[in-house]
Formats: structure tokens, sequence, C-alpha cells
């Protein structure tokens, strides 16, 4: 589905974050806190939403390595003996069989074809598929994680002698009808920020 530009507005209140590049980047506020401690920390990300889809947070990591890194960072600060079974831990590697696991999928942006006159995708049947561009790892995760999340990223982060108060900069309440924005990483990523 082809989305239009009035599609992709922000759908939820909106705050500016100091990138590491010194650019100002629009997110969404729920998550600005994290996205300013993962950047931080190298690990660059494409898009997110605070609220994806009902209670589930959604962030997308411009390389796997990013998000391994993301992960180990949460790990080395959890303590499996106050997590428990369906904990946090079994959450994160889906050993749980309750809802509330992770998911994660792989992006692959490919070159796109040109619309046709009616704004499909026109395409000749004779040619080859376009090669891809781009290649992304997204993370999906209850609402409910978010706290305990953040919490344990600072205390890993803190405990290697990284975390001070990141450049988050409220400004107005930015909202949109639609969903999404500018991505992050101004790459251009194909469903922008939410």
């Amino acid at each position: 589905m082809i989305r239009s530009p009035d599609d992709m507005k922000p759908e939820h209140r909106q705050t500016r974050v100091l990138h590491p590049s010194g650019r100002q980047i629009a997110v969404d506020a729920g998550l600005a806190p994290l996205l300013a401690a993962l950047w931080s920390e190298g690990i660059e990300t494409a898009n997110s939403c605070e609220e994806e889809e009902p209670g589930v947070i959604w962030i997308e990591f411009e390389t796997a390595s990013g998000l391994s890194r993301f992960l180990k960072i949460v790990a080395r600060s959890l303590d499996p003996r106050d997590e428990g079974r369906g904990g946090l831990r079994d959450r994160m590697t889906r050993m749980s069989p309750a809802r509330g696991f992770w998911r994660y999928t792989t992006n692959v942006y490919a070159d796109r074809p040109p619309l046709d006159g009616e704004g499909l995708m026109a395409s000749d049947p004779d040619s080859p598929p376009p090669a891809a561009r781009r290649t992304t790892v997204s993370l999906r995760f209850p609402v409910t994680d978010y706290q305990r999340v953040y919490q344990l990223f600072m205390e890993a982060r803190r405990s290697s002698g990284g975390a001070e108060e990141e450049g988050v900069e409220e400004e107005g309440e930015e909202r949109g009808e639609g969903q999404g924005s500018e991505d992050e990483s101004g790459l251009g990523g194909e469903e922008g920020e939410r």
C-alpha cells in the first residue's frame, strides 16, 4: 500500500531530541529518553512509535548489530533471580508461552518501481525485482515493559561509565491525524516514524 504524505503525520505527541550528529530529530515523546540513550551509545534507529498498535512499542534499528547491542545492554542488568518464569527475559527471548513476548522482524527496502497514473506500482512482468538497498531490523515489545527496559538500559550505561541525562527538548505538542513522520535516520525509510 502506498501512503500519501497526509498519512505520514505523527499520531503521538512529538518532542525534539538532539542526535549526536547535532541534528534535532522529532520523535514520539514517550520514547524520547530511550532513543536519546540509544543514539548516545552509537545505536542508530530508523523509525519508532510509542504505540504502533494497541499496547505495543516499535523501534526500527538501522542494523542487526545495533539491536543486538541494545538487547545485550538490557540483559546485562537483568537479574534472572528477579525475573522468574514469564518475566522480561522470557518475553525478550520468546521462552514464555504467555502473550506479550517481544517480536523481531527484518525489513528489506528496495528501489521502488514508478507509480502508474492511478497511484499503483507500475511493474513490468519481464523485469527482475528491484535490488535490496537497505536492510533494517524491528523490535516490537509491550508498552508495559518500557519503564523496566529503560531502567535496565540506563543502569547498564551507568555501571559502564556512560549515562548522563540525554538532550531531550520539550517542544509544543505536534500531532497529526495519520501515522508516521520523517524517519529518525534521515535515510527515508518506507515507514516514517510514527
